[in-house]
């Protein structure tokens, strides 16, 4: 289904997931190589599931003899030094990219001095008889031996990692508009050769930029003998390299504790009240462990692990599931589902991993707030906080605060004072799932809607008139997008504003993997008497969307083309009613 707005220049499109539409490109990013037995068993494995590699004639990467995977490491006259003793538990992770700067993030076992290293990979006119989308879609791919590299614009961090704890590498001397190869040393062989990954920068002046959003990565509610949850996230390596991705967003749960963990972590924390506080350091220190565990179990899924390390520039907000389901949900006799320091041990983790792939220099946490704003180039992308305010630094339940504190607010205006035209405002709680009036009733029937937008009508309204606002004081030069993530349905919404005319595009995404539930409300209503809206829902899928933005435009009027993917899954796992 595509349809054009009157009054928007966005282009919705829905989409379900055809095996035999495949990629044309091999999903396996690793280098192959066939004659040193030394390395053999170190290979990347194809991420595809099985049903495209029956029916895709898939371009496979040339083998490698294992002189041509010393091209990258001869920029550097001194060497690459391995460490045999020391392991990549997780890593290397790109996350923010600008015109000069990038974040890896990695983490390793046990404590050591690690170096990243970035390698230029040469542009088209060094690569004789290769055509630019050739030489691109190799660099995707990381084919070794068929790029080159050069000595010149090569960059190199070192920092003392302690064990089991990511850290950044914070990179700030980078050329524009180049592609590099992201090596580390200090580490054992097999992570050197395998642990690859590759990120771009952005040019001064950004035309276009290609998105990917995902939500719900609850792998831990399908069964480990489903496979439908490693399906999507293959197919979005797919589309990532088909779509050429420059960022990605993780708009909440992106790969939170599971039902287990939760209740491990409770029972370490029982009774934390009564110890001293030499013990409670320790009881915090082994749960906060615990969540990480956690983060690394899903993050080195071999298609995530291929996502994090060569997709983009990636940026997360955490979400309900990554902190304890029902967290901000006070019981009748005034307790909270989870203890104060469940809830701060949970969002050290989620710091940990989260919020260190954008604020390198993240500070011991003060006060729970994760809310931030990014830019590239024109485009500005807003991560709401709808959790952090419902509780004191403490971790302690507020009950009766509104899901966005005022100086959340005050940032959101700041920017929408920014120097953009078009503007992503990402939630991690459903937006409009429900009717105001459904919000209502549901909320009284599943306390843990009450932290779901449509129980706080008047707060969405009070988005909605930001945002047109906004877009009106320069229309038809701006343009406003809303990504609503931590639902069970993806759902495309038109949300109109009657007074002054306008549209904005609103796109429901997740899960990538858990859960589905059918579609219950309304497909069109009312929010107030000024905004009303249309859906068109996705039930029953698996599902993530992907956003074209182009700037290039003569009329400087930017259009955003918005496709919602979807894949079929089984009908055990899809709900017909919420959860109790």
């Amino acid at each position: 289904l595509k349809f054009e707005y009157d009054h928007s220049n966005v282009f919705l499109t829905h989409a379900t997931a055809d095996p035999s539409m495949g990629a044309s490109q091999s999903a396996e990013g690793g280098v192959r190589f066939e004659d040193d037995a030394l390395f053999s068993g170190c290979c990347s494995t194809s991420t595809q599931p099985p049903e495209l590699k029956e029916k895709v004639m898939v371009e496979q990467p040339p083998r490698l003899k294992f002189g041509d995977l010393a091209k990258p490491f001869k920029v550097f006259k001194e060497g690459l030094v391995p460490d045999p003793s020391v392991m990549v538990q997780l890593g290397p992770i790109i996350g923010k990219i600008t015109e000069r700067t990038a974040i890896v993030l990695v983490e390793v076992a046990p404590a050591a001095e690690v170096t990243c290293h970035l390698i230029p990979i040469a542009p088209d006119d060094e690569n004789p008889g290769a055509s630019k989308n050739a030489s691109r879609r190799q660099a995707r791919l990381l084919r070794v031996g068929k790029l080159e590299f050069t000595k010149e614009g090569a960059t190199s961090l070192a920092q003392q990692l302690e064990a089991n704890k990511p850290r950044p590498f914070f990179f700030d001397d980078l050329q524009p508009a180049t592609q590099y190869l992201v090596v580390l040393s200090g580490v054992c062989q097999s992570d050197m050769l395998n642990r690859m990954g590759q990120l771009r920068t952005f040019p001064d002046q950004v035309d276009r930029i290609r998105v990917l959003v995902a939500s719900g990565n609850d792998i831990n509610a399908v069964d480990e003998q489903d496979d439908s949850g490693d399906t999507t996230w293959s197919r979005v390596v797919e589309i990532g390299q088909s779509f050429d991705i420059d960022v990605m967003l993780h708009v909440g749960d992106v790969a939170g504790p599971s039902r287990q963990d939760q209740r491990v972590a409770e029972g370490v924390l029982r009774d934390y009240e009564l110890f001293k506080e030499g013990v409670q350091v320790e009881k915090d220190a082994e749960v906060v462990d615990l969540f990480r565990e956690a983060y690394k179990r899903s993050w080195n899924d071999p298609s995530l692990r291929s996502i994090f390390s060569r997709m983009g520039s990636h940026l997360m907000i955490m979400g309900d599931r990554d902190i304890g389901t029902d967290h901000g949900v006070p019981f009748p006799d005034g307790g909270q589902r989870y203890s104060p320091a469940f809830l701060r041990n949970a969002v050290d983790a989620y710091r940990a991993y989260g919020r260190q792939l954008w604020d390198p220099e993240m500070q011991p946490r003060t006060r729970i707030q994760e809310w931030h704003f990014q830019e590239v180039g024109a485009v500005g992308f807003f991560f709401l906080d709808p959790f952090s305010n419902q509780f004191n630094f403490k971790g302690e339940v507020v009950p009766g605060r509104p899901l966005i504190g005022e100086e959340q607010w005050e940032g959101l205006r700041n920017a929408l004072a920014a120097n953009i035209r078009v503007i992503i405002v990402c939630s991690p709680s459903p937006m409009l799932h429900d009717s105001p009036e459904q919000g209502q009733e549901h909320a009284e029937k599943f306390p843990y809607l009450r932290n779901h937008w449509m129980s706080r009508a008047a707060e969405f309204a009070q988005l909605l008139h930001l945002l047109f606002h906004w877009k009106h004081a320069q229309f038809p030069f701006r343009e406003a997008v809303l990504i609503s993530g931590g639902g069970k349905c993806g759902c495309t919404t038109d949300i109109q504003d009657k007074e002054l005319g306008l549209n904005l595009p609103l796109v429901s995404t997740g899960p990538v993997a858990g859960l589905c539930e059918k579609w219950t409300s309304p497909e069109s209503g009312h929010i107030d008497d000024r905004f009303s809206y249309m859906h068109c829902p996705l039930p029953g899928q698996y599902n993530f969307c992907t956003m074209d933005v182009d700037l290039s435009s003569r009329t400087m009027k930017p259009s955003v083309d918005i496709q919602l993917i979807g894949i079929p899954v089984g009908h055990e796992l899809v709900l017909d009613h919420r959860r109790p």
